[in-house]
């Protein structure tokens, strides 16, 4: 059984996670809810992916879905762009 459940919000085109909401395992109910609500929220946007994951902790869900937490990627991107299109 899953001790905490992690809902991501995570924006495609800004390349970087917009929310992460835990919940505990007693909690589990109230993360489905969550996950119907923000699905029904962003259901018109392409640009947003909704995943709701479920570990022993949050440090194994950052090992296994490490690249929602790496923001610094999509500021890295930016920057070589940048420096790309000035050249």
């Amino acid at each position: 059984m899953a001790d905490v459940h992690v809902l991501l919000v995570y924006g495609l085109d800004e390349q970087r996670l917009l929310t992460h909401t835990e919940f505990a395992a007693d909690e589990r109910d109230d993360a489905f809810s969550a996950y119907a609500a923000a699905e029904a929220e962003h259901r018109d946007l392409d640009d947003v992916e909704i995943v709701l994951v479920a570990a022993d902790s949050l440090a194994t869900i950052r090992h296994t879905h490490g690249s929602y937490f790496r923001e610094s990627v999509g500021i890295m991107d930016l920057a070589l762009d940048g420096l790309l299109a000035r050249s």
